[in-house]
């Protein structure tokens, strides 16, 4: 009887590791996010029993960047692969930086879908802003300079006659310090943003002047996913994974099944009460996320061509020329 010896065993066992394939490393995909819970991305890759794919094609890497503008000096150095931008930021981005690689990829949120949420614009109830009028000699507050809701601000004040610089100021603050500079007379009127949009506190001494969509005249495209044409080509089927993974992790998200589990981590997350979510996350007060993760293009061109008549963009791109949805598309045809 032949018998393998101990030594013979392990030799033929290096062997067969030598010639085994060697398993690629997960591709890192560096993902930009500005705040949650709009932007929900961070919160949804932590559904790890949903996920499919990351840690093994893909390795999921959250970034907090303070504005879609700082994130998008970040893709443009290479350190992010996956940004949200609004439609400044893209017209920005290929128009003034030169960045005639980034792609549209995917939808990451909507503002004032018929039937869905529209941000507000918000006044002290006891506060002398009556009418948009008043806001002249003012100062107002967004989350960042060129963010969408800036853009708002500057298109429904110009409506009614108000110039940026000449009638009024335009501030930019984390979303957890408006609160304090409306209620100590700093501004006068603040975008909400992230948590403070139901903040019952803050809802019980304001009131909403105007929304995004009286301002833009209709749904818009508020943050759309972007990534470098080279990084695409290199990583396709990784990406297609992370969009994959992403819409079913979105789609368990919207599942009222699972709306106290979702309430929960968002909790964890953003260390705040649960009540703050509850009422109201992935339900029609809420903005709309494509559940297929089709952007609405149509919405950001007529919204770079609105930004143009602010000045703020010498032309305005054809965006269909700046979008692959074909990724998006194969990833949602993998759940159907």
């Amino acid at each position: 009887m032949n018998r393998v010896t101990p030594v013979l065993a392990a030799i033929l066992a290096a062997a067969s590791l030598a010639v085994a394939p060697a398993r690629a490393e997960p591709v890192p995909i560096r993902v930009g996010w500005v705040v949650v819970p709009f932007e929900v991305i961070p919160v949804l890759f932590q559904a790890k029993d949903v996920l499919r794919h990351e840690g093994k094609s893909y390795a999921f890497e959250p970034v907090h960047v303070q504005s879609s503008a700082t994130g998008l000096v970040a893709i443009a150095n290479g350190d992010l692969d996956v940004l949200g931008l609004n439609p400044l930021t893209i017209g920005t981005a290929i128009v003034n930086a030169k960045l005639d690689d980034i792609r549209a990829i995917c939808d990451e949120y909507q503002d004032g879908v018929d039937g869905y949420y529209s941000n507000g614009f918000l006044v002290l109830n006891s506060g002398p802003v009556k009418t948009i009028e008043d806001l002249k000699g003012r100062a107002v507050v967004t989350l960042g300079l060129a963010s969408s809701a800036d853009i708002a601000i500057r298109v429904m004040l110009l409506k009614h006659g108000l110039v940026e610089k000449r009638d009024y100021t335009d501030l930019e603050a984390a979303p957890q310090n408006m609160k304090g500079m409306l209620n100590d007379g700093k501004v006068a009127l603040m975008a909400a943003a992230g948590l403070t949009t139901h903040d019952p506190d803050l809802l019980a001494t304001t009131h909403v002047l105007f929304s995004r969509r009286d301002a833009i005249g209709g749904p818009s495209q508020e943050s759309t996913f972007f990534a470098r044409s080279g990084f695409i080509a290199k990583n396709r089927t990784a990406l297609v994974d992370f969009l994959e993974d992403y819409l079913r992790a979105l789609r368990w998200f919207a599942d009222p099944a699972n709306h106290q589990a979702v309430v929960r981590m968002l909790g964890d997350f953003t260390k705040v009460p649960l009540s703050r979510f509850e009422s109201w996350i992935f339900t029609h007060d809420d903005e709309y996320r494509d559940a297929n993760g089709l952007p609405d293009l149509e919405s950001i061109q007529r919204v770079m061509a609105i930004v143009q008549k602010l000045g703020l963009l010498a032309t305005v791109p054809e965006i269909e020329k700046y979008a692959d949805l074909s990724l998006v598309k194969e990833a949602a045809a993998r759940l159907k």
